[in-house]
């Protein structure tokens, strides 16, 4: 948190303060007056190039941008009551940030939904929100035409980002405390979709602020927290975080608005900036694994990389934990990120892929099956002390998280993921599998884009397959794959191993389904292949 506390009154902030808890837009508000000049964010100055370097966002700036927003929004939409739920699309820019600021001021609540995911999906998720209105940068998005003409959902055109950076704006009040708005909604998320259909989950006042404060306490004697490492630093961040950037002042690095998530933006990124930390997805980390020349030049400026929304392979972070200090980040759209932890000292190049939850986690690993056990989050008896998580399940005394870790052999109370419990493959034998590893290690060939291992109610496993090329005449990919697999198996016990006769290869024209975040969609993709894998037991699918 701020050192400073903030509330929507003439009086000048205060240095020290009975609480910590307090408002995103008050500590927006109060660092614009207290310290205009600080950097909140940096864009590149033209949409199209970063060869001309980078503009910077002060608080100032935002705080200006954020007014000019929330006045558009009562102006177009009129002030809502309610909290009515308004969704936007738009190129990944600060716009996303302003106008979910906005939006609270002016009464609403926010959702960004993944354009990527398909139409139907969309209109159920926005159907269960009672969202009539959808916000746009611009009406060129098709999934923006397809909501309005096919569900009638008015849409809205909103200001342009210079627009909002450069336009001086009256102030918006927020007239509200910390007491009185705790339980009232700040944005509506959406999980992943990777085990299914995402589901809205709102995050209240409340619950960012008990995130946020988790992610501050002070550590154990005898370590250091991964949190408060990041506190102050500038990040060539591809997942920019609104939580944790604000609090902790850290700096957000954009990417041009309309550009993939690459290893090719990164590095451009990088190199017109100086970054202390690359927080990017998986397959990011890949391409900067692949060549040393890379990596030399990015050490140069970055010390720290860190990897969301998947696993990293023990091949590229093994690469990269060579020259950078590696750690994962882990957490759930419920849970938010886990407070992680290290003893002081030099840092263990060993446990880049492995993490230790901070005692207030109160996170309990539970037993499941070999060394496999599900993490489990029980309730802190002190209310001052209690997690996020049950600010959005107040009824809950323990929450479990259905994510499967073992203990790190080299580490004491570190722990390494290993997947979904609903990810275990029951077999009609009676055994069961953790698929997880095994399909990491067929994913980490360079010609393999995916591997979903199935089998659930049958009495052996099968394998779908997602090759990174289309098989060509007089290719020998198959040949490799085969190979790969054989290798593959002398690591498992027979009932994990794969026989040749229950690999499906996928069509590329029925690309296995992902989510937002990029991993593959399980329950969706095993329904896409339903009848070529039904078909490897002799069934025939209905």
């Amino acid at each position: 948190m701020p050192t400073l506390q903030f509330s929507e009154t003439p009086t000048p902030p205060q240095p020290l303060f009975p609480q910590r808890k307090q408002l995103l837009n008050h500590i927006v508000d109060g660092l614009a007056q207290a310290r205009p000049e600080s950097i909140w964010a940096k864009i590149p100055r033209d949409s199209l190039s970063y060869d001309a370097g980078y503009r910077k966002i002060t608080y100032r700036m935002m705080a200006n941008a954020i007014n000019g927003m929330a006045w558009w929004i009562k102006s177009e939409l009129g002030e809502s009551k309610g909290f009515e739920t308004l969704a936007y699309f738009g190129p990944w820019d600060p716009r996303y940030i302003i106008i979910l600021l906005a939006s609270v001021k002016a009464g609403y609540k926010m959702i960004f939904p993944s354009p990527g995911y398909p139409l139907i999906g969309l209109t159920k998720l926005l159907g269960q929100l009672e969202c009539q209105k959808v916000l746009t940068s611009s009406n060129k998005y098709d999934i923006v035409s397809k909501l309005s003409s096919e569900s009638g959902r008015d849409t809205h055109e909103i200001p342009s980002l210079s627009k909002l950076l450069d336009q001086e704006y009256e102030h918006y009040p927020f007239n509200k405390t910390f007491e009185s708005a705790k339980s009232e909604p700040l944005i509506v998320v959406h999980t992943s979709g990777t085990t299914g259909m995402p589901k809205p989950l709102i995050y209240t006042h409340g619950w960012v602020a008990s995130w946020i404060e988790q992610n501050q306490l002070p550590v154990p004697k005898g370590h250091t927290s991964l949190e408060h490492i990041i506190h102050g630093i500038e990040a060539s961040s591809l997942l920019p975080n609104l939580f944790g950037a604000i609090p902790n002042q850290l700096r957000v690095l954009f990417p041009l608005p309309d550009s993939p998530v690459t290893w090719a933006t990164a590095l451009e990124m990088i190199r017109h900036n100086s970054p202390d930390l690359l927080l990017a997805p998986a397959h990011v980390l890949d391409g900067l694994a692949s060549d040393i020349k890379y990596i030399n030049e990015i050490s140069q400026k970055v010390s720290m990389v860190s990897f969301g929304g998947g696993p990293l392979s023990e091949s590229t972070g093994d690469i990269l934990t060579k020259h950078f200090r590696v750690f994962g980040m882990y957490g759930t759209s419920e849970i938010g990120t886990i407070h992680k932890i290290i003893p002081t000292g030099p840092w263990d190049t060993r446990t880049w892929n492995s993490w230790k939850p901070h005692p207030k986690e109160n996170m309990q690993f539970r037993h499941l099956q070999d060394d496999v056990y599900e993490a489990v989050i029980v309730r802190n008896s002190s209310v001052e002390e209690e997690q996020a998580v049950f600010q959005m399940f107040p009824k809950l005394q323990e929450y479990p998280t259905k994510d499967m870790f073992s203990p790190d052999p080299h580490r004491e109370g570190f722990w390494s993921y290993r997947g979904r419990v609903d990810d275990l493959i029951k077999l009609s034998t009676g055994g069961s599998v953790n698929p997880s590893k095994y399909e990491e290690m067929i994913s980490s060939a360079p010609f393999v884009k995916a591997a979903v291992m199935c089998g659930t109610g049958k009495p052996k496993t099968a394998l779908l397959v997602e090759l990174l090329e289309p098989l060509s005449e007089g290719s020998s990919v198959l040949e490799d794959l085969y190979a790969l697999v054989d290798a593959t198996n002398n690591e498992f016990p027979p009932q994990t191993s794969i026989a040749k006769s229950h690999i499906v290869i996928t069509s590329p024209s029925k690309p296995l389904p992902r989510a937002a975040k990029g991993s593959v969609q399980r329950a969706p993709a095993l329904e896409l292949y339903r009848a070529e894998i039904d078909g490897l037991y002799g069934y025939i699918s209905v």
